[in-house]
């Protein structure tokens, strides 16, 4: 089996249900450009196995954007692979980091693709060939945009929660001068919910000293946190790990960890109780299970987050939530497939979150199936490269 041609989808056009905004700026609304749109990628192999791969990078947050992906594919990591064995995994990995470093999304795309094709030759899921499945149904953790209503960040949870039975809320927070606001929405998520609904905050890098973070926990502690998210910028790892160490609640890096190096160092200098790892700022499976392991080592939990994939790139978050034994309690790998209207999967095989949680795939490959109507739809135009790098 060798790989024969790679196929590089640019989507565009695909809406949001809603105005998504964090401490970075705005999705679905007027500044969408500053945003990407995803990219999908087909792997074939010369005996007809085909695998499926996406990426949704999110620049500023995640410093690549659709047309850096498509770049980075085209003309370096698709000519490497093709006339090469689709389950050299680790040797790809390797070629196409020689080739050109950094661009984790880019490797992300081919990485999933590589791990479908591979489960679906082998008749097995994917989460069997990351070591095997610990956990069948995935409790499901879900983000609310920031306003500065808190009565419409009530209705947002409300709406949350009744549509899909989640128990678990990610609020966005930050930077300092919005404290009050943030404070605001907390209080009135606990006078409308009580203690039934666990409340994680995330700042995204977006205090800028250990004071101002110190201030704005001060405020928001006494209202009942189940974990705090990168409270400083990714530098800033001593100053993380000083908040943890004056405040009783579990901290967790996101920005600060795009490596198994990274995980490493911010574990080490005791700046993190939890890691969090989305698959594609990690590059793909195979590095992320590499971050568990590191984690693991240090007693330390990862937590499967994401970005605005869709059904594809979901599928392979949760496959990493279901083999990893130090895995949070909950995932935030329904994000897209929440905030996007449309899908590329087939309305057979789109994950649901029903009271609360989600069903692990179990069928060969990610378990799921692109809907290629729709994919012909966002992109008509895909970028073929069947020639070996020269």
């Amino acid at each position: 089996m060798r790989i024969d041609r790679v196929e590089i989808y640019p989507l565009t056009g695909m809406r949001y249900r809603r105005l998504w905004r964090n401490a970075k700026g705005v999705q679905g609304g007027p500044d969408q450009m500053r945003w990407s749109f995803n990219v999908v990628v087909r792997i074939r192999t010369d005996d007809g196995a085909v695998g499926w791969g996406e990426v949704g990078p999110n620049n500023p947050y995640q410093n690549e954007t659709t047309w850096s992906v498509v770049a980075a594919l085209e003309r370096f990591y698709a000519p490497a692979l093709v006339g090469r064995d689709p389950w050299d995994i680790g040797p790809l990995h390797r070629a196409m980091e020689a080739l050109l470093p950094g661009n984790p999304h880019a490797r992300t795309a081919i990485d999933l693709a590589l791990h479908d094709l591979a489960g679906k030759s082998a008749g097995q899921p994917v989460w069997a060939l990351l070591g095997g499945r610990c956990h069948r149904r995935i409790p499901v953790k879900f983000p609310l945009s920031q306003t500065e209503n808190a009565a419409e960040a009530v209705d947002q949870a409300r709406q949350l929660v009744a549509e899909t039975g989640t128990r678990y809320l990610k609020v966005k927070i930050g930077p300092i001068d919005r404290l009050r606001a943030d404070v605001a929405l907390i209080e009135a998520l606990r006078d409308a919910f009580g203690s039934d609904l666990a409340v994680q905050v995330d700042a995204n890098a977006s205090y800028a000293t250990v004071a101002q973070a110190a201030t704005a926990l001060r405020q928001m502690l006494p209202y009942g946190l189940a974990l705090v998210e990168q409270p400083l910028p990714r530098w800033q790892l001593d100053g993380i790990a000083e908040l943890r160490s004056r405040f009783d609640v579990p901290v967790m890096v996101d920005e600060s960890c795009w490596s198994p190096q990274d995980a490493f160092a911010a574990l080490g200098r005791r700046a993190a109780d939890v890691v969090n790892v989305k698959v594609a700022k990690a590059g793909g499976l195979f590095h992320s299970r590499q971050i568990a392991a590191v984690a693991a080592a240090a007693g330390a939990d990862i937590f499967v987050g994401s970005t605005t994939e869709t059904g594809v790139g979901a599928a392979a978050g949760l496959h990493l939530y279901a083999a990893t034994p130090n895995v949070w309690p909950v995932t935030a790998c329904m994000f897209g497939p929440w905030l996007l209207v449309d899908d590329m999967l087939t309305a057979p095989t789109r994950l649901r979150c029903q009271d609360g949680a989600v069903e692990v795939p179990s069928t060969p490959g990610l378990g799921v199936e692109v809907d290629e109507a729709a994919l012909e739809r966002f992109a008509p135009a895909p970028v073929v490269v069947d020639e070996p790098a020269s």
